[in-house]
């Protein structure tokens, strides 16, 4: 129990430290320096990959240690956990969900082949983070997939199995919560307004989780989603 209630530990150290302060203190920093030209934006999505993998990488290493299995962190078939409410709504949820980004992904790709405009009108903290040329676009594609398969193994996997372990009377719905409000912390350094967008999107993978138990469909629609931003910006000379 030890060793679990050190990984609560170090999880919110992680969480509080490089995820909200860091985002919200560097941030801002880096978009200056990508302006400026001082720092390119596969530089950025290197950092940010290289900060989602290493607690992951942690995460790994526990399994092989026998500590923790792939079914603690969610990696398993679909079973029916929750009540048919919850079944029902998730499920409806998150196949809305999927036709919608599976539109999106069609309709950006067409756009982008017709050479039509895909620029959006988006925030500056958002603008900044989206890639632009071909190259920015390839790193982006990795950046999204590791974005799905880390920050659910971490936020929705790892953390709903430690709360489980460490506070089992915790109903499931408070742990949905604190979930839900972590993953949306963690995106302030987007703006106030643009964080509330996933920490929404991670209560559906949440509820998904909870009345399904399997983390693979939540990073999916996760990635789809990140995937989403890949053309949404005119591209320029590489």
């Amino acid at each position: 129990m030890t060793l679990w209630w050190i990984s609560l530990a170090l999880f919110f150290a992680y969480f509080i430290v490089y995820e909200t302060i860091w985002g919200l203190t560097s941030y801002r920093r880096i978009m200056r320096a990508i302006a400026a030209g001082i720092m390119g934006r596969v530089s950025m999505y290197a950092r940010m990959m290289a900060g989602l993998w290493a607690p992951t990488v942690l995460l790994g290493v526990l399994v092989a240690l026998g500590r923790l299995s792939f079914a603690d962190l969610g990696l398993r078939g679909l079973e029916f956990r929750g009540e048919a409410w919850l079944t029902c709504s998730a499920s409806a949820l998150a196949l809305l969900y999927f036709a919608y980004l599976c539109y999106c992904l069609v309709a950006l790709r067409i756009n982008t082949a017709k050479g039509l405009s895909v620029s959006q009108p988006l925030p500056a903290e958002i603008r900044a983070l989206l890639p632009v040329t071909r190259r920015e676009k390839r790193a982006w594609i990795l950046t999204a997939l590791t974005a799905g398969v880390t920050e659910e193994l971490l936020f929705r996997g790892f953390l709903f199995y430690l709360l489980g372990t460490l506070f089992p009377a915790l109903p499931a719905a408070a742990i949905l919560g604190i979930s839900t409000l972590a993953f949306g912390i963690g995106h302030l350094y987007q703006g106030p307004a643009e964080a509330i967008k996933p920490m929404l999107l991670g209560a559906v993978f949440g509820a998904f989780y909870l009345a399904f138990g399997a983390i693979l469909p939540c990073i999916l629609l996760h990635a789809m989603q990140d995937l989403c931003a890949t053309d949404m910006m005119n591209e320029a000379a590489d």
